[in-house]
């Protein structure tokens, strides 16, 4: 499957694409660097639970859970973030990220992208999931790791420009 990814035609932009391509690799975005403020962006009510559990229940287990459930939060810090699309004629995606309408697409294979044997670093391939509001992490997200954590934690992202709490 063909798959592509906007540019602009900042000097920077294009010579770090340019070594990527070189060197047969590609740069991901720290999340703290998408222009997108609801991108990795949640609620979530597992820390109350914790805390409350805590009172009812003060074992060193449940200090580990919370210190565990701490660094799973963070992961979002250390992992790296390659965006895209499916569609090379998108207009909105060649306005905002290809220098409205100046910049250019690069094409990948995405099955040569996400092998192993050519791409290492690349770790995960996901769809996004489009919503209007920013999802919440409760404590039956926990039971369905794939489906319900993750995705709320990594895979929504803003449908209209406007996310809602529920």
């Amino acid at each position: 499957m063909k798959v592509y990814k906007y540019r602009s035609i900042e000097k920077d932009v294009f010579n770090r694409d340019f070594e990527t391509i070189k060197n047969n690799s590609f740069y991901s975005s720290s999340y703290n660097m998408l222009n997108d403020p609801f991108d990795i962006y949640f609620d979530e009510e597992i820390s109350q639970v914790i805390s409350l559990l805590k009172v009812l229940f003060p074992y060193q287990e449940l200090d580990n859970f919370e210190n565990q459930f701490k660094e799973v939060l963070n992961f979002k810090e250390e992992i790296g973030v390659y965006c895209l699309s499916k569609d090379f004629l998108n207009e909105q995606l060649w306005a905002y990220y290809a220098s409205s309408y100046s910049g250019y697409c690069i094409e990948y294979d995405l099955e040569k992208l996400i092998d192993k044997g050519q791409n290492y670093d690349f770790q995960y391939n996901f769809e996004i999931d489009y919503r209007s509001n920013i999802p919440t992490l409760g404590i039956d997200d926990l039971t369905n790791l794939q489906d319900d954590f993750i995705k709320k934690c990594l895979l929504l992202k803003n449908l209209h420009g406007n996310m809602k709490r529920k």
